[in-house]
């Protein structure tokens, strides 16, 4: 039928003739259309036809091109219509009143018709707009909270290179403890975006903060030119400066090289504000981080000072005193000190200077597995014979307990530091002797299996309470030490960090017939046949 063929002049046609003509020019163009194709309709179908046609023509270019292009259509639709098909035709004049004023109504329906349908383009747009506003917001959050500000920030620039298909982003954070920089694009443009500083550019302003009773509004542009053009500058190429701020301050650059022909509109400065503020709110972030960890360190290094003095005061200044009331004690002039009580005195100065060499040595030995300059000088040993002597050597020690070693006759050679296998040994030792009674059983019991030597010392102590298992091998803790004893709480912990050493494991257990087991175990290849034999 006649008027279905009108549906040809859609809004598709009308953005190819924007696209061609500009959307003035398709606001005469799609009228001229309509003029053509209503001239094809029968006579008696110009008027009421014709004026659908007409409308038709002037909702596509309202919809397609705004409300200017769409007014400026209705003026031109009603002129054409009133120059070819009323009477008398091919003039202005119009001789019948009733068709004066069918023209008026269509030129104001026509007219209010364009603005709702620009309106409405206008909502579509900025409903389009918020929602890739809001997906790119989304995004940059989830990369700026993925890790540390300087691995983010390449994939932020890339982001955000994609999404305003500029030729190369940059991004620079320069601030009290954060330092970070990143850029994405071709090798020639992040050249070329490098070069903003002396490029032509447009600069960001900065634009209206949000409030309670209105919402923010973007910076707007301002072009700063340059005295000459950069030496193979592309001309209309330059890059747009968006300033990272944290409140009056600048902490950044966010640098976006456009090409030639690209407009900077205002949903791109509303994007780039929106990156800028999540930039600096990242780069705070960042730095609070950095002042926490600084603290956490400081507070850290405030109570290992704190516990190393309470240890130093204590545990070292306990057998000092020992030995200088001891030797005090010899000294007097005045007194007649029989051979068992100078025995006696002499037995406490050899005792605890030997106890005094033990907390000397571990503090030592604690500050090298920290330092990471211990290193073990492996060799190949018998590990019955080095049990066995270290066990003879931690006899005194436990005068009273029962300390033996429980060893199969056949342990083949294996690869260890033995002075450090040894400390591991008797620190575990002298452990399980301060939590056994008087009277109780220290067992140390080893063997050689699957490429590793596992070594037990188990006592039949009160055990260990679930909650303290796993803080056991951290400097300075003790756990509930029985009335009379004394430690520094170093023991266990030199003993993890020698077997970490040899690249072994350690760990404490409750026995299942009462008592508490330390075991450690540590990996060593099978022996040479020299060593063997």
């Amino acid at each position: 039928m006649p008027v279905a063929d009108t549906g040809r002049v859609t809004a598709p046609d009308m953005r190819r003739l924007l696209r061609r003509s500009g959307p003035y020019g398709a606001a005469v163009l799609a009228p001229a259309a309509a003029t053509l194709l209503v001239g094809t309709l029968p006579r008696s179908l110009w008027l009421p036809s014709g004026v659908l046609v007409y409308l038709l023509s002037v909702l596509a270019v309202a919809t397609a091109a705004g409300r200017g292009p769409g007014i400026a259509a209705s003026l031109v639709s009603f002129l054409a219509f009133d120059f070819f098909f009323t009477e008398p035709r091919f003039t202005f004049t119009i001789s019948d009143p009733n068709e004066w004023a069918a023209l008026l109504a269509y030129l104001v329906v026509a007219s209010v018709a364009s603005q709702l349908a620009a309106g409405q383009r206008s909502r579509v747009i900025e409903i389009a707009a918020r929602e890739r506003e809001a997906r790119i917001l989304h995004d940059l959050t989830d990369l700026l909270a993925g890790g540390p500000l300087a691995d983010a920030l390449p994939a932020v620039a890339e982001r955000l290179r994609l999404e305003l298909d500029a030729e190369a982003v940059a991004i620079v954070i320069q601030e009290d403890g954060v330092h970070a920089s990143a850029d994405a694009g071709s090798a020639e443009a992040r050249a070329a975006v490098r070069e903003a500083a002396t490029g032509p550019a447009s600069v960001l302003g900065e634009g209206t903060p949000a409030s309670a009773d209105r919402s923010g509004m973007a910076g707007r542009w301002v072009r700063v030119r340059p005295p000459h053009r950069l030496p193979g500058r592309r001309p209309g190429r330059g890059v747009a400066r968006v300033p990272i701020r944290r409140g009056e301050e600048q902490i950044g650059q966010l640098h976006v090289l456009w090409p030639p022909e690209a407009d900077l509109a205002g949903g791109q400065a509303r994007l780039l504000d929106t990156a800028s503020d999540q930039l600096a709110v990242a780069a705070e972030r960042e730095r609070l981080r950095a002042g926490a960890v600084e603290a956490e360190l400081l507070r850290r290094s405030s109570e290992l000072k704190s516990t190393l003095l309470d240890a130093v005061s204590h545990d070292l200044r306990t057998p000092l005193a020992s030995i200088i009331a001891a030797a005090g004690s010899l000294r007097l002039g005045d007194v007649e000190w029989n051979p068992e009580d100078r025995q006696e005195f002499l037995a406490t100065i050899e005792h605890e200077a030997n106890r005094l060499n033990r907390i000397v040595g571990n503090l030592l030995d604690l500050s090298r597995i920290q330092g990471g300059t211990l290193v073990p000088a492996k060799d190949w040993h018998d590990p019955g014979l080095l049990l066995e002597a270290t066990v003879a050597r931690l006899m005194p020690l436990a005068a009273d307990h029962r300390l033996r070693v429980e060893l199969p006759g056949d342990l083949p050679p294996v690869l260890v530091d033995p002075v450090e296998i040894d400390q591991v040994v008797a620190n575990l030792v002298e452990n399980a002797v301060k939590y056994t009674p008087h009277g109780g059983d220290v067992t140390v019991s080893a063997d050689v299996a699957d490429g590793e030597l596992r070594v037990w010392v188990d006592d039949t102590g009160p055990g260990l309470p679930p909650d303290v298992i796993p803080r056991l091998f951290e400097p300075f803790y003790r756990a509930g030490a029985p009335r009379g004893t004394r430690g520094s709480g170093l023991g266990l912990a030199v003993a993890r960090g020698l077997v970490i050493a040899h690249g072994g494991r350690i760990w404490a257990q409750n026995r299942e017939g009462g008592g508490a087991r330390f075991s450690f175990a540590i990996p060593t290849p099978p022996p040479p046949t020299d060593a063997a034999q």
